[in-house]
């Protein structure tokens, strides 16, 4: 099933279609180099950008098989929370993470055994001001599952445990809904506060690189 999909995406690249509808709960919307979504996105649809495609198909199998309900099933209550150092996180989410590594304070991991299954990288709790009062708040900055599996209850796991260890009045997180619509967050308490302006990126054709404003910014001091 997914060797079929594979291949009707990598066809639609080749003939230049814009759209592709393998049921109604499962749509993509297909972006050549260089090319931006200027649409309304539908429910339930994704967007894939050649660019990614390309360089992150593993991430896109992931999420097709997740999408699909054909993923792994690990349940979280045979894992154990542990803190994991910088360098196995950041391998794990060089490996499984779409957007790879980042700078986290709080590296939690989920082992199944011996084996990593799922992390959660968080900065430690901050004091800000939201609506005129005082929040020790803290970010979840990433999060990500051994590719083609699917922690049941592993996020809930994790951000108990981050609650209980760092006692945050609050936890703040964003989504890309290019992939997703946030539902696991909202099933677990969340709360949708702001729609966020799309993050602006520019692509280098030439070796099929994505860079942010920041990261320019940051290679040409």
């Amino acid at each position: 099933m997914i060797k079929t999909i594979e291949d009707q995406i990598n066809g639609c690249f080749e003939k230049n279609i814009a759209r592709l509808e393998i049921n109604e709960k499962l749509i993509f919307h297909l972006l050549p180099l260089g090319q931006s979504f200027h649409q309304e996105k539908e429910a339930n649809s994704i967007i894939i950008y050649e660019d990614l495609w390309l360089n992150r198909r593993e991430f896109y199998r992931s999420l097709l098989s997740n999408t699909l309900g054909i993923n792994s099933k690990i349940h979280a209550r045979k894992t154990k929370v542990l803190e994991v150092d910088k360098s196995l996180f950041n391998a794990f989410l060089d490996e499984n993470h779409y957007l790879k590594s980042v700078n986290c304070k709080v590296r939690l991991g989920l082992f199944l055994e011996d084996k990593l299954v799922m992390v959660a990288g968080f900065s430690k709790p901050k004091l800000m001001y939201r609506e005129s009062k005082k929040y020790q708040s803290s970010l979840l900055i990433r999060v990500s599952t051994l590719s083609n599996n699917t922690v049941q209850g592993g996020l809930s796991k994790l951000i108990q445990h981050f609650v209980k260890h760092y006692n945050p009045t609050d936890i703040v997180t964003y989504i890309d809904k290019d992939f997703f619509e946030g539902s696991s967050f909202l099933k677990l308490g969340f709360k949708l506060y702001q729609n966020l302006e799309p993050v602006k990126t520019w692509l280098e054709v030439a070796k099929n690189e994505r860079f942010t404003i920041d990261q320019l910014i940051k290679s040409n001091q």
